[in-house]
């Protein structure tokens, strides 16, 4: 499923809207997420019984799931907002 997602959420960015002057800042602040993600996966296997490299595998094998997580989010946000009587608990 990861291939289907990581393609509909390719296919839902309209890059005839992006501006050139704005891809370096989006890439430095990927960069800058990706890195701090991985940083705090790393350091939450701290204390634990896991080597170094397994540690590392965690921080990379998290990194798709957060992209996902984001890019979806605010789809199944606004789509939750249409409909407030199913967020009522």
């Amino acid at each position: 499923m990861q291939v289907a997602l990581f393609g509909t959420v390719g296919a839902s960015v309209m890059f005839d809207r992006v501006e050139s002057s704005m891809i370096g800042g989006g890439i430095l602040i990927i960069i800058c997420g990706v890195c701090a993600r991985w940083c705090a996966t790393f350091m939450c296997g701290a204390g634990q019984n896991f080597t170094v490299k397994e540690r590392a595998f965690m921080g990379f094998a998290w990194i798709p799931k957060a992209t996902v997580q984001a890019a979806i989010g605010g789809v199944i946000l606004s789509e939750a907002e249409k409909h407030p009587e199913m967020t009522e608990f």
